[in-house]
């Protein structure tokens, strides 16, 4: 009965060898009929299958016992698994897979009109406005409106400005009335205006500031108005046609109106003859040194102490401004001469000079002149040096803050060489002289 119970055991393990080989030999075929994957599916599958090998790094090697068909031995094998493969793929190595490229819609163009162009304009605005003050007898420049003027786009040239009296005062408070260094200053008109018509431009980008101004008739005339408070307006701007533009910006402006005291008294400056002055007509030398040309004496008055401002001459004779060089205008006071190198204008006549702090005291003078080089190509013609008006000589006074114009002279209408007039221009007439050749050396001068 053990016999035929262990052959009957053997018997069902040959059958199960049998059918393990069978299913194997089926498998075999079945991979072979199996369609070739794609490189993609390929390639997930060995990283699916890395993955698991990554998972199964531990793994226990499994045994398996066979037994032999006889009762006295058996005989073990050992099944060793295999390993999963652990190549790491690159997706280099590895066509990629065909990928539909995108596609891009184009925006629809968007046009900008061109920006219209735009359009020259002045504006026109109230500037800082000066404190009110006391209108004393004989002040000059004396400042009542600030107006800036700026340009855009373009330069513009401006042709004329008009200026009104306004306020609560007579047109007779003021001798004149101007613009700060634009054109001369004027006596108002019936209508109680001024129109300055010195043309001048502003450049693109740049503001200027305009400032009217006001000269005060004498002390004993302007007792007849004592409190009032005239003041400037600027009431129009007139533009060159040449430059068109428009205006922006509200007119009239106007300024500070200041109050009329009669019962003042400020400093004066009262001009005469110099010793400095050559005196006569006289033939100067090329290449002289030196030369004085003109000159003047000026008195301060008893009323407060004068600062000394500004000087001009003008250069009437035939030279020009390349025949003469090294052009300066000097102040001798107490014994003592300083020079300030003379600035010319863009025509080549007028020269001036500031001083900056030169106080002149109570009473006491001071001389000016003029004086330069000559040059050989002035040969034959004449350096003739006047003061065109009394406005050329200006002070300030250190007590009431005002500016003095100098005065001198006791006769109306034209003068001589080395003389004052109190009407015409000019208000010194000065002595003419010649440049000649000569000789190069000091004998026979």
């Amino acid at each position: 009965m053990f016999r035929n119970t262990e052959r009957g055991y053997i018997g069902f393990v040959i059958l199960a060898i049998v059918a393990v080989a069978l299913g194997a030999v089926s498998l075999f075929f079945y991979e072979q009929k199996k369609p070739t994957p794609s490189p993609t599916e390929q390639l997930e599958k060995i990283v699916m299958e890395d993955a698991r090998a990554n998972q199964l790094a531990n793994v226990v090697e499994a045994t398996t016992t066979i037994v032999i068909a006889t009762t006295t031995e058996i005989k073990t094998e050992q099944l060793v698994p295999v390993p999963v493969s652990k190549k790491i793929v690159s997706y280099a190595d590895t066509p990629p897979k065909p990928t539909a490229k995108p596609t891009i819609q184009a925006e629809p163009s968007v046009v900008i009109p061109p920006s219209p162009p735009k359009e020259p304009t002045l504006i026109v605005e109230t500037g800082e406005q000066p404190k009110q003050t006391l209108l004393i007898g004989s002040a000059r420049l004396v400042p009542f409106t600030v107006v800036n003027l700026t340009a855009k786009e373009t330069d513009i040239e401006i042709e004329s400005l008009e200026v009104e009296r306004k306020g609560m005062g007579s047109d007779r408070i003021f001798v004149e009335v101007g613009v700060i260094d634009h054109g001369l200053e004027k006596k108002l008109n019936a209508n109680h205006q001024y129109v300055m018509r010195k043309p001048f431009t502003i450049k693109a980008g740049e503001t200027e500031e305009i400032t009217l101004y006001g000269n005060i008739t004498d002390k004993s005339t302007l007792a007849t108005y004592e409190g009032q408070s005239p003041s400037l307006a600027l009431i129009k701007i007139n533009i060159n046609a040449k430059t068109p533009a428009k205006i922006s910006g509200v007119l009239p402006i106007v300024g500070t109106a200041h109050i009329v005291n009669s019962s003042l008294t400020i400093g004066s400056m009262t001009l005469s003859s110099s010793g400095f002055d050559p005196g006569i007509n006289k033939n100067i030398y090329i290449n002289d040194t030196g030369i004085i040309f003109s000159a003047v004496r000026g008195l301060v008055g008893g009323s407060e102490v004068i600062n000394l401002q500004f000087f001009g001459w003008t250069q009437n004779g035939s030279a020009s401004y390349l025949n003469i060089s090294n052009v300066q205008i000097c102040v001798f006071y107490k014994a003592d001469t300083k020079c300030f190198p003379a600035d010319v204008d863009s025509v080549g006549k007028y020269y001036s000079a500031e001083f900056g702090d030169m106080k002149i005291g109570k009473g006491e003078s001071f001389d000016l002149y003029i004086k330069g080089d000559v040059l050989p190509s002035g040969v034959n013609r004449t350096v003739n040096f006047d003061i065109t008006t009394s406005y050329d000589v200006l002070g300030l006074g250190q007590s009431y803050n005002n500016f003095i114009y100098s005065q001198g002279g006791e006769l109306d209408g034209a003068q001589p060489e080395g003389s004052f007039s109190i009407t015409e221009y000019p208000f010194y007439n000065g002595y003419a002289h010649s440049i000649v050749s000569g000789s190069f050396n000091n004998i026979g001068r």
